[in-house]
């Protein structure tokens, strides 16, 4: 940012703090407090912050106290309270009000994606030191660390207490809003890019959780095209007669061969907006393709939609959009059942696991971890690139 203006631009920034209470650590109560950074987008006194830094204040499943409030600085003996008015989970935002003259009002970039290694700054309270200025570069675009969203990496010092501070060009304009960093790792951080950021806030301004727009399907793109691997059961796709094996040619007469371009724009649409469907099918088994249309009706996407199908599916349909391979039942009943793979999608876990097409496997454990939304599957492999000779192993994937 200017020099000239930096201690203003700063002033725009707050720390955000969560008093829980008491947590008790063996048989000692010790405070528990939960730190993270803002800044104002608005001269009424809204602020823009991380959803996991004020989640306990409306997440249903905590139990205990929670009461949020900012500092404008550490030394500052006041503590200002704030509500939480809108956030969205999945791109880890949160709206919040306060009650104060705001010396401040941020605003974002006009250019959509700043330039690979363009200088940059960020401003937090890391530790919880309030007006901490860092600054570095921009490593990478669109990382995959969101469910929904292509992530910046940065080089920018990022610590705890950081989070939901904002991400500036040498303007000071915001760029984006830092998220997370890699603890192992220096310099490895990331934040969400401004272009979503931009387009979310309104539906924040409406109140509580945003609800995302969503097809329903598993897609892969290879290339150059976009197929359907999976559709969730009773989702707004299958309803529409979409089918895994489909070849997705266009959305509202665009056309998206990455999984990335078609969420950017699923995100500028409401739910229940109709958007119009091209794909292809194969017809009978041959590599020849006919050309369905269709009409959609956007659904508000499940926290988890993996963990939705599982209520919805058999298992073993879910094996492809899990782990990556396409397979066809050889035999079994029961626990057990015998795989041969088909085929395997490139770079996914299966991949990356060694399995090729015509390997066969028995499966014989299917776990599913609720806590860490983790589901791992144990099986007997005969890998044809081990001349078949029979190996216990066990993947996973977070759903």
């Amino acid at each position: 940012p200017d020099s000239a203006s930096i201690e203003e631009i700063i002033d725009g920034t707050v720390t955000v703090w969560v008093n829980r209470g008491i947590r008790l650590v063996g048989n000692v109560g010790v405070p528990d407090r939960g730190i993270g950074s803002g800044f104002f987008i608005d001269p009424e006194g809204y602020i823009l912050t991380n959803y996991h830094v004020i989640e306990s204040e409306v997440d249903p499943s905590y139990q205990g106290y929670s009461r949020l409030y900012i500092k404008k600085n550490e030394d500052s003996p006041d503590r200002i309270p704030a509500k939480v008015v809108g956030y969205d989970k999945d791109f880890d935002l949160a709206l919040l009000k306060t009650e104060m003259e705001v010396p401040y009002v941020f605003s974002f970039a006009g250019s959509d994606v700043p330039s690979l290694g363009e200088k940059i700054s960020a401003i937090g309270s890391p530790g919880g030191l309030a007006r901490t200025l860092t600054t570095g570069t921009v490593s990478a675009f669109a990382r995959s660390v969101q469910p929904m969203a292509g992530s910046l990496q940065i080089d920018v010092p990022i610590n705890p207490g950081n989070s939901g501070g904002p991400l500036l060009n040498d303007k000071g304009e915001v760029i984006g809003v830092v998220f997370a960093g890699v603890e192992s790792y220096e310099g490895v951080n990331f934040a969400i890019p401004g272009t979503y950021v931009k387009q979310l806030v309104p539906a924040l301004y409406g109140g509580g959780e945003t609800e995302l727009p969503w097809m329903g399907i598993s897609a892969w793109d290879s290339f150059g095209r976009l197929e359907v691997v999976y559709v969730v059961p009773g989702s707004p796709a299958h309803d529409a007669g979409l089918k895994p094996g489909d070849i997705l040619k266009s959305v509202d007469g665009k056309p998206y061969n990455t999984i990335r371009s078609l969420q950017e724009y699923l995100i500028t649409r409401h739910t229940g907006t109709l958007c119009s469907l091209v794909w292809e099918r194969e017809t009978d088994g041959k590599e020849s393709f006919r050309t369905v249309e269709g009409i959609l009706s956007l659904g508000v996407r499940p926290d988890i939609p993996l963990q939705t199908a599982l209520t919805r599916d058999a298992r073993e349909n879910l094996l492809t959009p899990l782990f990556g391979f396409q397979l066809e039942r050889i035999s079994g009943s029961g626990v057990t059942q015998n795989y041969r793979v088909a085929d395997v999608l490139p770079g996914s876990i299966a991949d990356e696991s060694g399995f090729t097409p015509g390997d066969t496997f028995a499966l014989r454990r299917w776990i599913h971890d609720e806590d860490y939304n983790v589901v791992a599957i144990q099986m007997i492999l005969k890998g044809r690139k081990a001349g078949f000779l029979e190996a216990a192993i066990q993947i996973a994937a977070y759903l």
